[in-house]
């Protein structure tokens, strides 16, 4: 392709981007592209996470019963409204003990609420924003930044992990959305490993920045107790 055909092409795509899409299909991928699954892969994409193919197409219709419906509805809502207040995104992936009072954690679907240091432990912490694009800076499409991400998501703790039970462990992941900084109720237990991924262009003057923090590598599970009080069962 010559030069000048590729920043046509280039153009015509900067031209096709909505924003605030970009920025909520962002946060969806990382909410639903681990969804624990009884096989020998481990885990799904859940159905409202961005194809790969075409990051903004979504083959689905929402079941007003279904869960992860319910939780993709009001995930969306949150997400476009940080967008259109121009306030920074903050998803906290938080695992939860392995018994029913950890299901119960993760079924709840207030995204704001602030979680307890016993309750949880703080896997990942990602952190997108809108930025000025500076002249010349180098930016990539927003195909290829999905592409990074989804890539970034697949070798992940998390998906090692449900690969490794098929889908057992970690049952009870639960994400929590919110402005970045102070906001962030939770902490990482220990001084987690930072990515930075390539700014992403969505139009001629503004572009995004995803970073992410995450618990560095363990060499086993991690078992989250319940703070709950359990009936012993004879």
């Amino acid at each position: 392709m010559k030069p000048d055909e590729a920043s046509l092409r280039n153009e015509m795509e900067e031209a096709e981007v909505i924003p605030m899409e970009v920025f909520v299909k962002l946060g969806l991928l990382v909410v639903e592209s681990r969804v624990p699954d009884p096989s020998p892969k481990g885990r799904k994409e859940g159905p409202h996470c961005p194809s790969s193919s075409s990051p903004s197409a979504l083959n689905h219709s929402c079941e007003q019963a279904d869960f992860l419906c319910k939780r993709s509805t009001i995930l969306e809502k949150q997400m476009s409204l940080l967008w259109k207040n121009r306030i920074p995104m903050c998803i906290e992936v938080l695992m939860y003990s392995q018994c029913g009072h950890g299901a119960q954690k993760v079924q709840n679907l207030d995204f704001s609420l602030p979680t307890h240091k016993n309750d949880c432990v703080l896997l990942e912490q990602w952190n997108i924003q809108a930025m000025p694009r500076r002249h010349g800076e180098t930016v990539v499409r927003v195909r290829e930044l999905f592409q990074a991400l989804r890539s970034y998501l697949y070798f992940s703790q998390i998906s090692a992990w449900l690969n490794a039970t098929h889908g057992q462990i970690p049952a009870n992941v639960a994400y929590r959305i919110s402005p970045p900084g102070e906001f962030c109720t939770s902490s990482f237990r220990e001084t987690p490993e930072w990515h930075t991924f390539p700014l992403c262009s969505i139009g001629k003057s503004a572009c995004l920045k995803v970073t992410v923090g995450v618990l560095q590598r363990q060499s086993g599970f991690i078992s989250v107790p319940c703070p709950e009080t359990h009936e012993l069962q004879c």
